[in-house]
């Protein structure tokens, strides 16, 4: 069996994106691992997997992690399958997409069209289900830390200046290791300067990661409520920048913008092996 797809990078992440009506039988995290150590046009961040739903102008869409796991929110994700909508023409105005991620509904805000291949798109998340302070990691130069729901976990660490990769790697693996919750935590590393944050994250199922989207907002929601900062931030990662939009610290679920740029890089086959 052959599995068409689209790959599209937002903000550094790569995603490849399969609708499920060309699927004859289900994904398997062995199968998703299979192609996600593939060469460069195959490998991915997260594989998303969209099919419409039972509603009028909406997509559901699983998230598959390239260890295999399964997420319930990629916020740069979901800008990539607003984009991949509009290009293959299943939508005439992208504003009207609705999508549906085990976190809850996303629309679809802003959408321009530079040319073919790229879009700025953005999104309206969930807003926090929570945002709690918690304790500081021993060990570490944190200044303050945060658990933040996004519909999936978030730790944010209050960085005393711009993190660094082997700092990610090092705190994100140690505190993924000790963490109670069932399939880990995203740990962000995030130092503000102002008037933009810098920002690492560790991404449970990848590693460190050239961007996170979820993490971004999350970030942004920890962010606005520690140093009661402007509500609309620039958030800096390796993989390029987004802007996030939190309108208000009172009512954490507030729903939470996130916008960026999106890129095309491509289309293929998958191919399924039977042996994995």
């Amino acid at each position: 069996m052959t599995i068409p797809y689209e790959k599209f990078s937002a903000q550094g992440n790569a995603f490849v994106i399969v609708e499920e009506a060309t699927l004859n039988a289900p994904l398997t995290p062995q199968q998703i691992t299979h192609w996600a150590q593939q060469d460069d046009l195959t490998s991915f961040d997260q594989l998303l997997l969209v099919g419409r739903s039972r509603f009028d102008q909406t997509w559901d869409v699983a998230i598959f992690n390239a260890d295999g796991s399964m997420a319930e929110q990629c916020g740069n994700g979901m800008r990539a399958v607003a984009q991949f909508l509009y290009r293959t023409e299943k939508v005439a105005d992208a504003t009207s997409i609705r999508l549906n991620p085990p976190a809850g509904l996303v629309r679809v805000t802003e959408f321009e069209a530079y040319d073919e291949a790229r879009a700025w798109v953005g999104v309206q998340l969930p807003g926090p289900r929570e945002i709690e302070s918690t304790g500081i990691p021993m060990n570490t130069p944190c200044l303050a830390a945060y658990r933040v729901s996004m519909g999936n976990p978030h730790l944010i660490l209050i960085w005393p200046h711009p993190p660094s990769h082997e700092e990610c790697q090092s705190v994100g693996a140690t505190l993924q290791a000790g963490e109670p919750l069932t399939g880990g935590i995203n740990v962000s590393l995030a130092h503000w300067a102002g008037d933009a944050v810098k920002l690492r994250v560790y991404e449970r199922g990848v590693g460190p990661t050239l961007a996170c989207g979820s993490g971004a907002c999350a970030t942004a929601a920890a962010v606005i409520r520690h140093f009661k900062s402007s509500r609309r931030l620039k958030i800096d990662q390796p993989g390029g920048s987004v802007v996030v939009n939190w309108p208000a610290t009172d009512s954490p679920s507030h729903p939470i913008e996130l916008a960026g740029d999106v890129q095309r890089l491509g289309e293929g086959c998958l191919h399924w092996i039977q042996s994995v």
